[in-house]
């Protein structure tokens, strides 16, 4: 299931520090994987993008972890659409990375957009269970924890339909 770019980053670092340079040669130095990625509509431009975001972002690079996100929420959107899980993933990412870096009101924005998009496809499983835990993080800090708890009770609904309901 999906996790959100916070939950990864807040608890470890999204890549250990060690496995950077391993990871940057594989998204970077690889000259069949840079051919494949130049190709605006190859899979691979995607899974190049989406891990230069989190190497950028696990060095603390986040203006560059943010455009790569911005190129990687392009990419989905001109494969899948604007509503894809894909697209809707990058936002909630890229919304939970400004809520670490304290812009709130930035990803306030993003992370509406994303729940807005999650809904339209009547989403109701990890991917918007991790938005709207994102997003009810984002209201308590901008002061509005009566719409972030209606948030959390609708994960609660959400996971009491999907889980059973306990007693």
């Amino acid at each position: 299931g999906y996790k959100s770019f916070l939950d990864l980053t807040a608890r470890r670092p999204l890549i250990n520090d060690a496995a950077v340079p391993a990871a940057r040669a594989i998204f970077v130095g690889s000259p069949a994987r840079l051919a494949e990625a130049s190709d605006p509509g190859h899979k691979a431009r995607g899974a190049a993008l989406e891990g230069l975001a989190g190497i950028a972002a696990s060095e603390g690079d986040f203006s560059c972890a943010e455009a790569r996100f911005r190129e990687l929420l392009a990419f989905h959107v001109a494969r899948n659409g604007p509503n894809s899980a894909d697209a809707v993933g990058v936002l909630n990412n890229l919304g939970a990375m400004l809520y670490r870096l304290g812009e709130m009101e930035r990803a306030h924005e993003v992370l509406q957009a994303a729940l807005a998009r999650a809904r339209l496809n009547e989403a109701e499983g990890d991917l918007a269970v991790a938005i709207k835990v994102n997003l009810g993080q984002v209201l308590v800090e901008i002061g509005r924890a009566v719409e972030a708890q209606a948030l959390q009770e609708e994960v609660l609904a959400a996971r009491r339909v999907q889980f059973g309901q306990r007693s």
